[in-house]
This record gives C-alpha cells, sequence and structure tokens, in this order.
C-alpha cells in the first residue's frame, strides 16, 4: 500500500508537474524493459511483466482508497505491449505445429496406447517397484488422454487440474462421457455431453480413449480397484489422487493430481518434449497447453465452421478474447473458397430454374397430349356413329 501510495502521491501535490515527480523506480523499470528486444517484443514496447507490475499497483492504490491519484497514475503509464511481435510469434508456432501435424502424433500415440493398455504394462511390480519401462507407459497413459481432452474440448489447464469423477467428468453409460465446470477462470460455465453414436465425427478418439483409460486404467492408478494391490497401497493412492481424473506420476511411482498451475504446466511440456517429434521446434517454442487452446479455436472456426460467437461460447470464453489471444487469421485472405462456394449456389439456383422450366414444358405438353387425345376420341366417336347408321340403314 505504502509503494502505491508513494509511486502515485507525487502528483496530487504537484499536478502541474505530475510526469517528473513520479517514484522514479517506476521510470526505472520500465527504462529497462524497454530497451528489451526478443522474438516476443521490439524495442520501445512495455514487457507484460511491467504491465502486470502496473495493474498490481493500480489493485493496491484502489483498495487503499486512493482513486483519484490511481486514476492519474494509470493514465501516466498507459502501457503499450508489442503485439505484432505476439502475432508473429504465434503464427510461427503454428506453423511449426500445425492441426494435421498433432493429429498426426495422436494416431501414432493410439496405437502404442491401446498396445499399453491390453498387456498391462504401465503397471508396479509386484513388489511395488515401477519399472523404467511401466514409468514410461503409464507416463504415456496419463499424457495421451490429457492431450486429447485439450485437443477436442479445449478448456484451460485450470480444468484439467480440477476435473474430479463424478463431478466435472462423468461416465454415465456405454461409450458416452460428460464434462462439466460450473465455472471457469472469467466466471463462464461449460458443458460437453459427448456419446459415440451422435458425435463418432469430430470426437471419435477422444471418446475412445477416455472409456478405455476410465476402464482399464485408472481404477488401478486411483487405488479403486484393490484386487491387484495391497489394501495399504490402494488406501495411498486414493488419498493421493483425490478424486482428480487427470494425473502425473510421481517419483515413487504413485499418482497424483496436479498442485498448481506451474506444476501442470512443467508437467505437460515435458511429456510432449518425450512423446512428440518436435525436434524441429527452434529454440524457445514449446508445445504447451496454452497453445492447444489456439489450435482448438481454429478447430472449431476453419475447420468445423463454427462463427466467432459459437467458437467463444464453445471454449467459455468471451468472443473479443477468444479472437485476440487464440484464433489466427490468415494477412492474405484467399477468396477461392468463397468464390467457389457462390458459383456452386448460382449453379444450383440456376439448376432449379431449370428443372422449373422443364416442369412447365413437360406439363404443357401433356396437356397439349390430353387435348389432343380427346378430340380424337370425340373424332372416332362420329366415325363410329356415322358407320353404325349405315350398317343399321342396309
Amino acid at each position: 500500500g505504502l509503494m502505491a501510495f508513494y509511486a502515485v502521491s507525487k502528483i496530487f501535490f504537484c499536478p502541474v508537474l505530475r510526469t517528473e515527480l513520479y517514484n522514479p523506480l517506476v521510470d526505472c523499470y520500465r527504462s529497462r524493459g524497454l530497451r528489451i528486444v526478443s522474438d516476443r517484443k521490439e524495442v520501445d514496447f512495455d514487457t507484460t511483466t511491467f504491465g502486470h507490475f502496473i495493474s498490481g499497483l493500480g489493485a493496491v492504490a484502489a483498495f487503499n482508497g486512493f482513486l483519484h491519484l490511481r486514476k492519474l497514475f494509470l493514465k501516466e503509464y498507459t502501457v503499450t505491449l508489442d503485439k505484432g511481435s505476439k502475432e508473429k510469434r504465434k503464427e510461427l508456432k503454428k506453423k511449426i505445429f500445425d492441426r494435421p501435424w498433432l493429429d498426426g502424433q495422436i494416431q501414432r500415440l493410439k496405437l502404442e496406447f491401446h498396445q499399453i493398455v491390453s498387456e498391462g504394462s504401465f503397471k508396479n511390480k509386484p513388489g511395488g517397484a515401477l519399472g523404467p519401462e511401466a514409468r514410461r507407459n503409464l507416463n504415456l497413459c496419463l499424457f495421451y488422454v490429457t492431450l486429447l481432452t485439450l485437443r477436442f474440448i479445449g478448456v484451460r489447464q485450470q480444468s484439467i487440474r480440477d476435473c474430479k469423477l463424478g463431478e466435472n467428468i462423468i461416465f454415465a453409460s456405454t461409450k458416452s462421457v460428460t464434462f462439466q465446470w460450473p465455472t471457469s477462470k472469467n466466471g463462464k460455465g461449460i458443458r460437453h455431453r459427448l456419446n459415440m453414436k451422435e458425435h463418432n465425427d469430430t470426437h471419435k478418439d477422444l471418446i475412445d480413449a477416455l472409456w478405455t483409460f476410465y476402464k482399464k486404467v485408472y481404477p488401478y492408478i486411483s487405488g479403486i480397484s484393490a484386487s491387484e494391490q495391497p489394501l495399504a497401497v490402494s488406501e495411498t493412492r486414493r488419498q493421493r489422487t483425490e478424486g482428480q481424473f487427470f494425473l502425473c506420476c510421481a517419483r515413487n511411482g504413485l499418482c497424483a493430481s496436479f498442485n498448481d498451475h506451474d506444476h501442470f504446466y512443467a508437467w505437460f511440456t515435458a511429456q510432449a518434449q518425450l512423446y512428440l517429434d518436435i525436434d524441429v521446434a527452434p529454440l524457445g517454442i514449446n508445445f504447451n497447453p496454452h497453445f492447444i487452446r489456439a489450435m482448438y479455436g481454429d478447430w472449431l472456426r476453419f475447420d468445423l465452421g463454427f462463427s466467432a460467437a459459437q467458437s467463444a461460447e464453445m471454449a467459455a470464453d468471451s468472443e473479443e478474447v477468444f479472437e485476440s489471444e487464440y484464433i489466427s487469421h490468415p494477412t492474405i485472405f484467399d477468396a477461392t473458397e468463397a468464390w467457389t462456394k457462390k458459383n456452386q449456389e448460382i449453379r444450383a439456383a440456376h439448376d432449379g430454374e431449370r428443372e422449373i422450366t422443364k416442369g412447365a414444358i413437360r406439363d404443357e405438353v401433356i396437356e397439349r397430349y390430353e387435348v389432343e387425345i380427346a378430340s380424337m376420341r370425340e373424332t372416332i366417336k362420329s366415325m363410329a356413329e356415322a358407320m353404325q347408321r349405315l350398317t343399321d340403314r342396309s
């Protein structure tokens, strides 16, 4: 509170010279950030850290009641971020890790996942130890279901860390799964009810993997099934997993829930390095869970054709934030597809008009034919009557 007050109070006593009388530490901190140049920002742009610093000072000032000073302070220190470099970096990452690449990685891991599960090669030895191969196989299973969930429902990391069985993920009937969180980071809730019959084309791999994991892997690592391990071990497993569905493997070979954001982020990026083919990535470019949410957004917008508003709703986000933070719009718009679609519509309309014309001509011919037939019948009838009269006379 004192720091925030000292940073902003000078302008209250000398409003005319307020730009010179701020706490010099603020300008010192900002100047260092402005000089930094990296693949994330150019020179003369503020750092994200400085932006958080200013927001924090503003929050503390508001909490302590310095509202007028806070307003002047935030106006003086308007944070300018290098959004251009951010977009370039995001575009570069999407070129390196595009959706076809990721889906190919998923199909490769899918075969190995099902083989591991069918062989049970993820389990501890009879003595309780988890061998190197079993540890590697268990981590692959844990990573695979997490990767698929991020890829196909696009939830935030927070939702993965807080996903309790029976509460946030529900397996009600065979080959169906429900995800639901009443609230998320921005206060919005989300629910996905998926089943193999109705959502096979978009979520087949996800549903199949989750059900296989739920039936064959989760009971063992969570301690629900005590048939293959001592009761004490089962109880320890239940305590460590805390009912969470998405887990990590600890050093002692037992699975546990994630501690926090940093723990999950570090675990996921480490597993991605182990199980995905990402050797071509430049230094500083890693495959992280936040990035998969961007891939999910592009999948909704450009592959499945959902609108910006629909995509944001399906990601439990605001349209403005989701479009700016996750969606990559091409800098050069390719109008080919739009023209092709419009020409298809025009051809369909012309075909419809031709069908209408053909139908009208056909109806006219039939009607004329019926009139001519009726006329011929009358003529034949008259001739028959005349012949009958001649016959009667003779």
